[in-house]
């Protein structure tokens, strides 16, 4: 894609959600970073602010996810990075942690499929190379981080 076409969050709104400053932090590395994949990438300017107003929503109830659902969704993701190629198998199991995670953070069950599905869509227009997942990972597991206790 020549050019980026997505813009800095500071100062725009995507909806009214008042963001701790450490989860504020965290949205807008996530927003960073997915805007580094955008530029070399497929992925639309709409794409990235869809995910981003979506957890922006899910963290406005949510609450901390638990230690051990966390725990899994990191070993598990290490795992299947471990050969820097994931399977169907493992990204299934991935999906499963991930929702375990949200599910154990108060996420409802549609706002869940709706970031997996903005995810999904995301992943597959983009070039995503194991580095690249793994970046977003992170910013992801950060962001679950500074949900109130």
């Amino acid at each position: 894609m020549a050019g980026s076409m997505i813009e800095p969050l500071e100062g725009r709104t995507l909806m009214s959600v008042t963001l701790t400053p450490a989860q504020k932090s965290a949205v807008n590395k996530l927003y960073t970073d997915l805007h580094a994949v955008e530029s070399r990438s497929g992925i639309s300017e709409s794409q990235v602010l869809t995910l981003v107003a979506d957890v922006k929503t899910a963290l406005r109830t949510a609450h901390k996810p638990s230690t051990a659902s966390t725990n899994k969704l990191i070993t598990d993701t290490k795992h299947a990075y471990a050969d820097k190629n994931i399977s169907l198998s493992e990204g299934l199991k991935l999906l499963g942690d991930a929702k375990s995670v949200m599910s154990s953070a108060g996420v409802s069950g549609h706002m869940q499929n709706r970031i997996i599905a903005d995810a999904t869509s995301i992943v597959i227009s983009s070039h995503f190379n194991a580095a690249d997942s793994k970046t977003l990972f992170n910013d992801l597991v950060a962001v679950a981080n500074t949900f109130k206790h």
